[in-house]
């Protein structure tokens, strides 16, 4: 199995979490970056891809309805979709728009809330079941993961990747710009509403359940962490108000949590995209292909 992904390049972020999301999965695609080196035929790279293709994923925007190359690529697809080969179209509508005529019959996968983390996976979860990708639990070596905690895994990595650079740009702003005294009030009160609004004390909760039964160096450093964390976050609620900002002042300061916090997120990030690399290489070992859905069939 390998699919093709058709997109235009201003759709770019969109495609390279897809791309991702499929790599965990242990799913072949070709994608134009990786895969059409400098001095390549660009239109031969493109047949080639195709042809080798079980499936061409369509990535559906404003931006690649104008693009010339991706309906070349469309055209190349419906030809071979129509021969014995059977290439399988698999539509992906990532705005609110109306589906080209020459699809308009294929049953698309909903990607309009890509940006939401769940609705993302939910959509994904469909275009899995198209590629015939069968949820799973991958056990050895310490590891327990189902397709659902693999996300989990994913969505919580980028959450507190984000998280800690948010938190390192903001408090370089209170550096930047003026000497004069900086209250803390405004830095307690935003980074907590940023960490409500990431909803990560939700994530970390239900990322110690998942690895709460596993064992290992990496895991328990990872559950320290997290542990670590949400101590933080607490303090951090209840720190007193009205320090001037330095972290190297009042260690039960906002500040001075805020400093710290900022570390411990960047050391946990690691630490989950190390162990989302060991869990998906397990995970591809252990795929198993079953019935696909109706995803890319007519409606």
């Amino acid at each position: 199995m390998k699919v093709f992904l058709s997109h235009s390049s201003r759709d770019k972020k969109f495609v390279v979490r897809l791309y991702e999301a499929l790599s965990l999965e242990g799913v072949e695609t070709f994608l134009d970056d990786r895969d059409i080196r400098v001095g390549d035929d660009i239109r031969l790279s493109i047949e080639r891809g195709i042809s080798e293709a079980t499936h061409l994923a369509y990535i559906i925007s404003s931006h690649s309805l104008k693009s010339r190359w991706v309906q070349e690529e469309l055209s190349i697809a419906k030809f071979r979709a129509m021969g014995e080969e059977k290439l399988r179209i698999l539509p992906i509508l990532i705005e609110d728009l109306t589906l080209p005529p020459g699809i308009s019959h294929l049953k698309y996968a909903n990607f309009l809330e890509w940006n939401h983390s769940e609705r993302f996976f939910q959509a994904f979860n469909e275009l899995l079941q198209a590629l015939g990708i069968k949820k799973i639990s991958v056990q050895a070596g310490g590891l327990s993961f189902s397709i659902a905690n693999l996300r989990l895994l994913l969505v919580a990595e980028g959450t507190v990747r984000g998280l800690s650079a948010w938190i390192e740009g903001f408090l370089d702003g209170f550096y930047e710009g003026s000497r004069a005294v900086r209250f803390i009030d405004r830095l307690q009160s935003v980074v907590c509403n940023e960490i409500e609004r990431q909803d990560l004390e939700r994530q970390l909760s239900d990322l110690a359940n998942v690895l709460l039964p596993m064992e290992g160096d990496l895991m328990e450093s990872i559950k320290n962490d997290i542990e670590l964390i949400s101590c933080r976050i607490r303090k951090m609620k209840w720190a007193p108000k009205g320090d001037v900002f330095s972290p190297e002042e009042n260690d039960g300061a906002a500040s001075r949590i805020a400093w710290d916090l900022k570390h411990d997120l960047r050391r946990l990030a690691g630490s989950l995209k190390e162990l989302i690399r060991e869990a998906a290489m397990l995970r591809s070992k252990e795929a198993v292909p079953v019935h696909s859905s109706s995803l890319g069939e007519p409606q």
